[in-house]
């Protein structure tokens, strides 16, 4: 069966060129999947690319005067959802201001790939990333609106940026705004945090390097950090829970570190053992209406099942079993009055900072890891880490009601 069989037989409800690719036209700009690509760019190794052609049409589906863009969008290693792909000046992936939110791709067209990606003809050459980043950078200056006010301090403690997580250094922060909320919320968990370390200037240096040699925060501070968060959430969000629907389901698979060095002082027979495994991940993503201080948003967020083969210690040795746990997670907020741009991207977004952080995320941005101990080398505990477990119960993931998961 060819391609473009497949795709009349399975994907019957969108356009189909005839001896052409698939296409879709979503806010009056029309996307066609032109080839898809896998582990072709030297410094992105074991992704997926896909190439995109993009032009305005009428409201009659012709083509407008203008000029057709030629996209790339990369599969995203900590959550494999699709992002809008340029090479920066010194070589890397271009990930914005906010990487959560600039280069997200529009949640329809991350459908249409996924329903799609298996009948994309095989590019015959190399898929590479753009080295111009210009567009994408020119739009920062309209796509960011004001973000509401009780979202303000979230914004300085970015993910990426996690080093700078610390329960007193935000209670500073809502002291010095002026948000009586979100200082209530963080005193009242004082007998918890007071034992953490004093945030000062000297700290924040010493550690923003990993020039300590003690972790920026101890993973009990993580999670407590995290319930802050939850509750504070639960004060400023209203949610319409009525209003929450099935998108889609995806699969995605990654090589992160095992976890077991959560609890790596109970082995030191792991120094210098390499603690990395597949993990497999059954996305079903869902969306639902929520407000904070009167701005509408629309808030994507998962189900999943997370699948690894896990080592574990039995006498010493490490044998390997599967382990499968279903958890909860927010993937992204989006601005309601919201239109798809040519790059394949929101016109409008926000930036919540730490409110929104990948399941998966780079070993060496979490802030319980100190690599000058052995133990905790990235050589050895992997490149990527899982934290889903720890941000399961974000508010309002932990009073909507998702269902079974679907395949």
């Amino acid at each position: 069966m060819s391609n473009i069989q497949k795709y009349l037989k399975y994907n019957k409800k969108y356009n189909v060129l005839i001896g052409g690719n698939p296409d879709i036209i979503i806010d009056g700009i029309r996307f066609e999947l032109i080839s898809k690509n896998i582990d072709d760019l030297t410094n992105m190794k074991d992704r997926s690319f896909v190439k995109v052609l993009s032009k305005k049409v009428s409201s009659e589906g012709q083509f407008t005067s203008g000029t057709e863009k030629t996209l790339i969008f990369y599969k995203s290693r900590s959550e494999g959802l699709w992002r809008y792909g340029c090479i920066n000046d010194s070589g890397q992936a271009y990930k914005g201001l906010n990487y959560i939110t600039e280069t997200f791709v529009h949640i329809k067209l991350q459908k249409f790939i996924e329903d799609n990606f298996l009948v994309i003809p095989i590019s015959t050459e190399p898929i590479i990333l753009p080295n111009n980043c210009e567009e994408l950078i020119s739009l920062q200056k309209t796509r960011y609106i004001s973000i509401p006010k009780k979202f303000e301090e979230l914004s300085e403690i970015k993910c990426g940026n996690i080093w700078y997580l610390n329960i007193k250094r935000l209670l500073q922060i809502s002291i010095n705004n002026g948000n009586e909320i979100l200082r209530d919320v963080i005193k009242a968990e004082e007998s918890s945090y007071s034992k953490f370390v004093e945030f000062t200037n000297e700290y924040e240096q010493s550690l923003i390097y990993r020039g300590s040699t003690k972790p920026i925060a101890s993973i009990e501070e993580y999670i407590l950090f995290h319930k802050i968060l939850s509750s504070y959430m639960e004060k400023i969000m209203v949610v319409k829970k009525d209003t929450l629907k099935f998108l889609y389901a995806y699969t995605h698979d990654v090589y992160v570190n095992t976890n077991i060095y959560r609890n790596r002082r109970k082995y030191p027979d792991l120094i210098g053992k390499p603690m990395t495994t597949k993990a497999y991940i059954l996305f079903n993503l869902y969306s639902v209406d929520v407000s904070i201080d009167g701005m509408e948003f629309q808030l994507i967020c998962a189900k999943y099942k997370y699948t690894k083969i896990s080592p574990v210690i039995l006498e010493n040795e490490i044998s390997s079993k599967e382990n499968s746990y279903e958890y909860k997670s927010i993937i992204n907020l989006i601005p309601k009055l919201n239109v798809i741009t040519e790059l394949g991207i929101y016109s409008k977004i926000v930036s919540i900072g730490i409110y929104i952080c990948k399941i998966i995320d780079y070993a060496d941005q979490l802030p319980y890891i100190n690599f000058n101990d052995p133990l905790e080398d990235v050589r050895y505990i992997g490149l990527y880490s899982f934290i889903g477990d720890f941000i399961n119960d974000m508010y309002p993931l932990n009073i909507l009601e998702f269902g079974e998961l679907r395949n």
